[in-house]
């Protein structure tokens, strides 16, 4: 199965590399391996910054792909994804 990224609807949502390291105190090196696995990675185009969805993060982080196909298949309704957007104090894509 190939796994599309988790989209971005707000500036809220987005964190890249060098945020995400910061933030989580996570490297480089376990991202791309949290990408390779969960597909996290947002990149426009070719040579673009890499930005990811915060709650995709998190959830690849804490090793939860059902919460991650929840915001893939737009279940925004899902418990954990509706207490992770709470938690991280960002609106859900369907409170827009």
């Amino acid at each position: 199965m190939t796994l599309v990224p988790v989209p971005i609807f707000s500036a809220a949502e987005a964190i890249d590399i060098p945020g995400a390291i910061s933030t989580h105190g996570i490297s480089r090196d376990t991202l791309k391996r949290l990408d390779a696995q969960y597909r996290i990675f947002i990149r426009s185009n070719a040579g673009a910054k890499i930005f990811m969805n915060k709650v995709a993060l998190f959830f690849a982080k804490n090793g939860d792909p059902e919460a991650l196909e929840a915001i893939r298949a737009g279940d925004y309704e899902h418990p954990r994804v509706v207490n992770a957007y709470r938690v991280m104090g960002i609106k859900k894509p369907t409170d827009f």
